[in-house]
């Protein structure tokens, strides 16, 4: 019959692998998101950046139309094409329906 016998100086080399093996896969992850942080925040800048030009271009334009809607007269619309409407223009004004507040005691009749 054999018997195993556990040693003794086998247990530090145990320890010493496992808590090696835990550093290395501890360490891995820290590479991992300390790299995926770099590249998100580089990403968030870009888009920032993006976001400001796009503002800009907005605002330019805008700029412009606003520019034009001054300076245009009748005789260069009827170039452009448009007509006069006539008398029967009329405009149907969309109002959104009130909120009453009533009483705090309800209905008062």
């Amino acid at each position: 019959m054999t018997t195993k016998v556990f040693k003794i100086e086998s247990w530090p080399q145990k320890m010493f692998w496992f808590l090696a093996g835990c550093f290395l896969v501890t360490l891995g992850l820290y590479i991992y998101l300390a790299n995926d942080l770099i590249f998100e925040a580089a990403g968030r800048e870009s888009l920032i950046r993006e976001r400001g030009e796009r503002l800009l271009a907005i605002g330019e334009s805008e700029g412009r139309y606003l520019t034009l809607t001054q300076s245009l007269t009748i005789e260069q619309a009827y170039a452009l094409g448009f007509e006069e409407a006539g008398a029967n223009l009329s405009f149907a004004a969309v109002t959104p329906p009130l909120l009453a507040l009533g009483t705090a005691g309800g209905h008062e009749e």
